[in-house]
C-alpha cells in the first residue's frame, strides 16, 4: 500500500529560473530582508497579545 502522507522527489520539483549569482545574492538578500520584516511584525504582535492576556 502506497503512504498518502509521503511525497515523491519527482513531484517536488518544478522548472525554476537558473540566475547569475550577483542576481541570486540581490533575490536572496531582498527576501531576508522580507523575512526581518516579518519577524519583527510578528514580535509586535505576540508582545500585543501577551499584553492583553494579563
Amino acid at each position: 500500500m502506497k503512504n498518502p502522507n509521503t511525497t515523491r522527489v519527482e513531484d517536488t520539483i518544478h522548472d525554476h529560473p537558473v540566475l547569475p549569482h550577483d542576481q541570486w545574492i540581490a533575490a536572496r538578500k531582498e527576501l531576508l530582508d522580507k523575512e526581518r520584516q516579518f519577524t519583527h511584525h510578528m514580535d509586535e504582535v505576540n508582545a500585543a497579545r501577551r499584553a492583553a492576556i494579563h
